[in-house]
């Protein structure tokens, strides 16, 4: 019983985690954009209240939280499908010698070879976002 309660506690974060990562990157967007800090701000208190109303309606409706959890389990399907699919000694030799580079402090070498690779990433999803700890 407890177990479940954490699956579900778990399920929520990401969900959210999800909804903050997407409006971080919308916010960036719009911040490149040029926006000022006052239409950011409220881009924020837009964004805020459009994700207590969807936390909301997941405690309070069964078909909500039903279809937020399938909608995650489908994106978590694919995702999976892409890191599969980019599962090869190509992809394997590129992220080991990007890797060499970084241990011997080479940054600026392992971030060519990142960005001619068309890795985003240092793990085996390729495109997962910025490396942790990489040095731009």
């Amino acid at each position: 019983m407890k177990n479940k309660y954490y699956l579900i506690g778990g399920l929520i974060a990401i969900m959210v985690s999800v909804i903050g990562i997407t409006s971080l990157v919308s916010a960036n967007q719009r911040f490149k954009r040029g926006d000022s800090a006052a239409e950011m701000k409220g881009f924020f208190q837009e964004k805020r209240q459009e994700m207590e109303g969807e936390r909301q309606a997941m405690f309070e409706n069964y078909n909500v939280w039903a279809a937020k959890m399938n909608e995650m389990a489908t994106d978590l399907e694919k995702r999976a499908q892409e890191i599969r699919t980019n599962i090869t000694q190509e992809n394997f030799d590129k992220l080991s010698q990007i890797n060499k580079l970084m241990q011997e402090g080479n940054f600026e070498e392992a971030k060519k070879l990142r960005e001619e690779s068309g890795f985003q990433g240092m793990g085996m999803g390729l495109k997962m976002g910025p490396m942790r700890g990489f040095k731009n």
